[in-house]
């Protein structure tokens, strides 16, 4: 990529009560690269190339449009100019800074609920064994 080349990333994401996608693409010169999958994995990743930058970005337009016409919500893209895989941690308490910033509702829900609970759940179990 030459310091002339540009790369725009724009954002997408689809909550219902069934699932949390997100939905992510890249644009530079004559390609883009989406990535797509579950809000908190780092999903899957293609990149097209075509013979034009007009070409690409005609695609990309109208990729970005049938997300739109499907519910997905622009969001502020959180991995500034470059597609970057967000991760997740197997421990709850160790959650990567991706998903703890993330501007998702459901994420900051269950950072709440974590914060919140485990030290009731603990408290609780404590009482019940007393008794």
């Amino acid at each position: 990529m030459t310091a002339e080349t540009s790369k725009k990333t724009r954002e997408f994401h689809y909550s219902d009560s069934k699932s949390h996608k997100f939905w992510r693409i890249s644009s530079t010169d004559a390609s883009h690269t989406v990535q797509y999958g579950k809000i908190g994995t780092k999903g899957q990743t293609q990149t097209k190339e075509f013979s034009s930058e007009a070409e690409a970005q005609k695609s990309a337009e109208k990729l970005i449009q049938d997300k739109l016409r499907k519910g997905y919500v622009e969001v502020e893209s959180e991995v500034g100019h470059d597609i970057q895989p967000r991760t997740i941690q197997d421990s709850t308490t160790e959650q990567s800074a991706e998903v703890k910033n993330s501007s998702s509702p459901i994420s900051h829900e269950h950072d709440a609920v974590t914060t919140v609970a485990s030290p009731l759940l603990n408290a609780a179990k404590m009482i019940l064994t007393l008794n």
